[in-house]
């Protein structure tokens, strides 16, 4: 019955209480609450544990038998050990069939619940904030500060040590999405396979291979609303051999970085300022575009952009496949989204 803060986050993960029985795994960064959610769910199971022993449900399972969760989480398993239940809800509303349900899911259980951005009101919020045998787990987007010691860590499982200023770069080029830092982690543990160390001109070539800073510019050019420049550089990006997954997952970083904006100019505060602040700081090239995004962009069409996008992006990891066609489409309807919203203003 608590919200886990900040530092006792790793602890947790890799030892889950036993007098819990749910957890919520939620926030805006949606690959860190898969990677949270995983690991719970592996660290609860156990090593060795069989291919029975984690059950997926997600928004169609739910809608299909609304019973479905309670079935899961009370049944008895037919191989005995273990196991979890992973339930990405999405649009199914699950709060009232959680309620109550806690207290009957056995000791050798584990339900957690993975969910996006939830605000302090939300009613799947607040019932594993202040229910008992659950708790609550926030996932937000990295830092600047949070970076650095996941770059060393993740690199270090691969022999490689990282020189400050090439640390110092990764930061600034690497989003606040966990599951895109890990990727991009991984491109740049592979180009220096052999090496003891990984300097700044690795960073610089692998960050050039990858198309970092032209998904950058892709995403500017969508949240401007230029659509010829957008489905020009989309192209070029597509054929330079960037994945779909690369430029949705830069679209939702760039997205939430606009909403944090938009969000805080709505609060008082001055966008100029707003941007020029941000850490990890936007490059200074960017920074004029930025603030033009922020003054065409409101809230509630930021929230719905991000919904879309997350929406596939979520796809995509679940192994869907979406190809080319359907990214192109996705990142055009932001760009035209924010022409239209152009022209009013």
């Amino acid at each position: 019955m608590t919200a886990i803060p900040a530092r006792q986050i790793n602890a947790f993960l890799a030892n889950p209480p036993e007098d819990f029985r749910a957890i919520l795994v939620y926030g805006s960064d949606l690959g860190l609450v898969s990677e949270r959610a995983q690991d719970l769910a592996k660290n609860f199971v156990g090593p060795g544990a069989g291919d029975f022993a984690v059950t997926r449900l997600n928004s169609g399972d739910i809608e299909a038998d609304p019973g479905r969760i309670s079935d899961e989480a009370t049944a008895i398993g037919l191989f005995g050990g273990r196991r979890s239940i992973r339930v990405r809800p999405e649009r199914a509303q699950i709060a009232d069939q959680l309620s109550g349900l806690f207290s009957r899911i056995g000791e050798d259980i584990l339900l957690i619940v993975e969910a996006g951005r939830l605000a302090p009101a939300a009613k799947l919020r607040k019932l594993f904030e202040t229910g008992k045998f659950c708790a609550a787990l926030p996932c937000y987007g990295d830092s600047a500060r949070d970076l650095g010691p996941i770059i060393t860590n993740h690199l270090t499982k691969s022999g490689l040590e990282i020189d400050a200023d090439a640390s110092a770069a990764l930061q600034v080029q690497l989003g606040g999405d966990r599951l895109a830092t890990r990727s991009e982690l991984d491109k740049l543990a592979l180009y220096c396979l052999g090496q003891d160390r990984v300097t700044l001109k690795d960073v610089k070539a692998v960050s050039s291979e990858s198309s970092l800073l032209n998904v950058d510019d892709l995403c500017d050019m969508a949240g401007l609303g230029r659509l010829v420049d957008t489905d020009l550089l989309m192209q070029r990006l597509l054929q330079s051999g960037a994945s779909p997954d690369q430029i949705l997952g830069g679209l939702n970083r760039h997205l939430l970085m606009l909403h944090e904006f938009r969000s805080a100019a709505d609060a008082g505060g001055r966008i100029d300022d707003l941007v020029a602040r941000h850490r990890p700081p936007v490059f200074f090239t960017r920074r004029a575009s930025v603030v033009r995004q922020c003054r065409i962009w409101g809230a509630q069409d930021l929230n719905r952009a991000l919904e879309i996008v997350g929406d596939t992006e979520y796809q995509i990891r679940q192994g869907d496949g979406l190809g080319r066609e359907t990214v192109s489409s996705i990142v055009l309807q932001v760009c035209a989204r924010a022409a239209s919203m152009d022209q009013r203003n």
